[in-house]
């Protein structure tokens, strides 16, 4: 209920948008992933392939996939998310309806807002004297670097919540022109971390850090320098930072061992 009175989602309602459609379809599509019903596990490629023909980057989700090797799995994914992309383009003047969407989709993804990678190096660019071109060209290449190490660590890390949260933050900071309401796809990997505490018997002292900082990505501050959403941010970054700091420690941990 708190969640639901937040005031990312709050902001989804407000602008009417269909974010709110396509966070509903993956977590059903994260709850039957790994169903033992064969019927869910194909219901869960068909929905995601549905959020993908919604929203583009919902297909980031398809590297879960690749890096358990579900290589069939994965390349129906594809065919269904092929289907659903362009099926509807039948109904909506075809290749003038395709041309349209992509005129659209070219206008909104030239801009940036002030919270994501690209924006908020701008920002800071233009603080230092920089222009905000040089500072967005900055800002593409570190998302893009950040786009590769996010791929690194689905691969190299056991899927976790971790995983999804980092697979779901490309979802809100790499896309440059993401808006606030974007923040709602914190609840995926929210709901993946309470899972998976509901079935320790301990608690690590980071648990209570991760379960904090993932409270602030949805609470609303009083403190007029930041904005409505600037604290919300600083809180998801610095989940974002903490989790990769923390298993680059055990990597290396891990590697000493060896």
């Amino acid at each position: 209920f708190m969640l639901l009175i937040s005031y990312p989602f709050w902001l989804a309602i407000e602008r009417g948008n269909m974010s709110l459609l396509v966070l509903l379809v993956m977590l059903l599509a994260m709850a039957w992933m790994n169903s033992e019903k064969g019927w869910q596990r194909e219901a869960a490629l068909i929905l995601f392939a549905i959020a993908a023909g919604l929203k583009l980057y919902p297909a980031i989700f398809g590297v879960l996939y690749l890096a358990e090797k579900r290589y069939k799995e994965a390349g129906r994914l594809i065919l269904y998310g092929l289907f659903f992309f362009f099926a509807p383009f039948v109904f909506f003047h075809g290749m003038e309806g395709f041309r349209a969407f992509y005129r659209n989709i070219s206008a909104v993804g030239s801009g940036a807002t002030g919270v994501t990678i690209v924006g908020l190096t701008g920002r800071i660019a233009e603080k230092l004297g920089m222009g905000l071109a040089q500072g967005h060209a900055v800002g593409r290449g570190l998302s893009y670097l950040y786009f590769v190490i996010v791929l690194l660590f689905c691969f190299w890390v056991k899927r976790s919540w971790k995983t999804i949260l980092l697979l779901t933050s490309l979802m809100i900071v790499f896309v440059a022109a993401s808006g606030t309401y974007c923040l709602i796809y914190a609840v995926i990997p929210f709901v993946c971390f309470l899972n998976e505490m509901e079935e320790k018997r301990e608690y690590a002292g980071m648990d209570y850090v991760y379960a904090v900082l993932f409270s602030m990505v949805f609470m609303a501050y009083p403190i007029r320098a930041l904005g409505s959403s600037g604290m919300l941010y600083i809180a998801l970054y610095l989940l974002l930072a903490t989790v990769l700091a923390d298993e680059f420690v055990h990597l290396v941990k891990a590697r000493y061992r060896r």
